[in-house]
């Protein structure tokens, strides 16, 4: 596969296998920080908004722009362009 094309489906069921197979047996849990803070914004955030996160889930997004961002970015980039 070059490095231009996406990877075809037998490639993601190989991923998948390896899974399976216990290829992230290696894995280290999630520190208790983050496992706080995604239940705090599970509990809140999610709670306040689960019908237009089930919506969402349900007829997908469309989005008419993709920006491709630094994780590091001090700037979030909903908050750039106005957009929730």
């Amino acid at each position: 596969m070059d490095r231009t094309s996406a990877p075809g489906p037998e490639r993601l069921e190989e991923a998948g296998t390896a899974i399976e197979r216990g290829a992230m047996r290696h894995a280290k849990p999630l520190p208790a920080s983050l496992v706080q803070r995604y239940q705090g914004w599970k509990a809140t955030t999610f709670a306040e908004n689960a019908a237009g996160y089930r919506h969402l889930a349900v007829e997908g997004q469309r989005p008419r722009v993709m920006a491709i961002c630094c994780c590091d970015s001090r700037v979030n980039v909903a908050a750039m362009f106005g957009a929730e």
